[in-house]
């Protein structure tokens, strides 16, 4: 149903346009006729209203909105929750908890897979110049990306990495896709005051085999 309606209603702005060419056109010729002569006589007989070829519409429609994406930027984030905040809780058994890491990217793609403007992982957060016809949003440079803010807090292990694609396909610009990945992890290292222990891994909750 709203199909029909947004259909309904560009056929009705393409007859405006048309229409408003047409009465240009005419005005124009008549502008242009010598002084005394008679309008009727010299106005063609029959004056043809001008179409625009659909395609061409939609042609323009897709330039102004790669136009208005050219001036929005993408968006890196870096996101870190201390262990302070844990209050006591252990990511791994053995383990001595060092943060909760989260980073995410998003860019704009033509055809989902060229990219036209992405966040910049160098310096997520922080107000720069977006990064053009650069490939950033992708899961390995996000994986990268905590594993190196791990480092740094002084974890050794991380755990629970988890994933998430939040693409999407903006069709009011015909040709442009929203890629989005995040990607979120536990950072941790061994515990000083068992040391010597083995460190237990994360539980696991699939079935055992038969």
């Amino acid at each position: 149903m709203k199909g029909s309606v947004i259909v309904a209603r560009f056929h009705s702005w393409h007859q405006c346009v048309a229409s408003s060419r047409a009465h240009r056109l005419a005005s124009k010729a008549l502008r242009s006729m010598p002084a005394g002569a008679n309008p009727v006589a010299c106005r063609p007989v029959a004056l043809k209203r001008g179409r625009l070829p659909l395609f061409k519409d939609f042609l323009r429609l897709g330039a102004g909105a790669l136009l208005l994406l050219s001036t929005i930027t993408g968006c890196a984030t870096l996101q870190v929750v201390p262990a302070e905040k844990l209050h006591g809780q252990q990511f791994a058994e053995g383990t001595e908890p060092i943060a909760h890491i989260y980073a995410a990217n998003w860019g704009w793609y033509l055809l989902k897979y060229i990219p036209l403007v992405t966040g910049n992982l160098d310096k997520p957060g922080v107000p720069r110049l977006p990064v053009l016809l650069t490939d950033n949003v992708r899961v390995d440079l996000l994986v990268d990306k905590v594993a190196q803010e791990s480092q740094r807090q002084g974890g050794s292990i991380i755990s629970d990495v988890r994933t998430r694609d939040r693409s999407l396909y903006l069709w009011w610009t015909l040709f442009v896709w929203l890629n989005e990945f995040e990607v979120s992890a536990n950072a941790s290292r061994p515990d000083p005051s068992k040391a010597g222990s083995p460190v237990s891994p994360p539980a696991d909750d699939s079935l055992p085999a038969h």
